[in-house]
C-alpha cells in the first residue's frame, strides 16, 4: 500500500474525451448497419418521468493505493426532454445524480517514519463518489440503448490501519475533493419496456444494475 493522494491521474481528461469520441463512432457504426434500427425513428422509445437503478460495482485505483474494491450504487435519471437534442434521430438526454460506494481491504505490512515495521496490521479503505451528470442516451435498437455521462463529482475517501502504532504513525485519515469532470460510457440492454440491465464503464468504476423506468 502507498500513501499517495486519492486524486485521479492527470491523463484521464483525455481518456474521457477519446471515449467520448469513441462513444460517437459506435452509435453512428449501428445506426448504419442495422437495417431495422430503431436510431432513425425519433421518439420511439419509452416516455418516462425517471429512471431509478440500483447498482453493484468494482472499482480499481482506489485511495492510497489500494488495488480493487467492492460496493454498491445507486443511479436517478430525470429526462429533460422526450426526444432530443437532436431532432431526426431517437435520442434524449436527462440529469442523473446518485453515489457509488467501494470497499477496500488489505495487508499493509509496511515500514514507517522512525523505522517502525507493522507487521500482519490490516489497512481499510472506504471510498464514495457523488456524481452529477448529463446523461445523453442513444436508443439504437429496440432493445438497446448507448449513453455517455459527462459530469462532476465529488468524491470522500476514508483509510484506517489495525493494530497501528499511532505514536508514530497517522492510524486513521479521510479527504474530501472536488473532481471537476467525470465520464461514464455504457449501455442498457432492455428486458421489457420498463425495465433494462445496464452497464457502466467510468474512472475508476465498473457498474452493473437493474434500471427501472417509471
Amino acid at each position: 500500500m502507498q500513501t499517495n493522494s486519492s486524486s485521479g491521474s492527470p491523463g484521464s481528461v483525455r481518456g474521457h474525451r477519446s471515449a467520448l469520441g469513441g462513444l460517437a463512432f459506435v452509435v453512428a457504426a449501428l445506426a448504419t448497419g442495422t437495417g431495422h434500427a430503431q436510431i432513425k425513428q425519433p421518439g420511439a422509445h419509452l416516455n418516462y418521468s425517471a429512471e431509478l437503478e440500483p447498482q453493484g460495482v468494482v472499482q480499481w485505483d482506489g485511495p492510497s493505493g489500494f488495488d480493487e474494491g467492492l460496493g454498491l450504487g445507486f443511479r436517478a435519471s430525470i429526462p429533460l426532454f422526450h426526444n432530443g437534442p437532436i431532432d431526426k434521430i431517437n435520442n434524449n438526454m436527462a440529469i442523473g445524480f446518485g453515489f457509488h460506494w467501494a470497499f477496500f481491504e488489505d495487508d499493509c505490512n509496511d515500514t514507517y517514519d522512525d523505522g517502525v515495521i507493522v507487521l500482519g496490521s490490516d489497512c481499510e479503505a472506504n471510498d464514495l463518489w457523488l456524481p452529477v451528470v448529463l446523461q445523453w442516451n442513444f436508443y439504437v435498437t429496440p432493445s438497446i440503448a448507448v449513453f455517455g455521462e459527462p459530469g462532476f463529482a465529488i468524491r470522500h475517501a476514508r483509510v484506517s490501519i489495525d493494530n497501528c502504532p499511532d505514536a508514530y504513525v497517522d492510524c486513521e485519515s479521510s479527504d474530501t475533493d472536488f473532481e471537476p469532470f467525470v465520464l461514464y460510457m455504457g449501455a442498457k440492454f432492455f428486458v421489457s419496456d420498463a425495465i433494462s440491465v445496464t452497464v457502466r464503464l467510468g474512472y475508476p468504476t465498473l457498474s452493473v444494475g437493474a434500471s427501472f423506468f417509471l
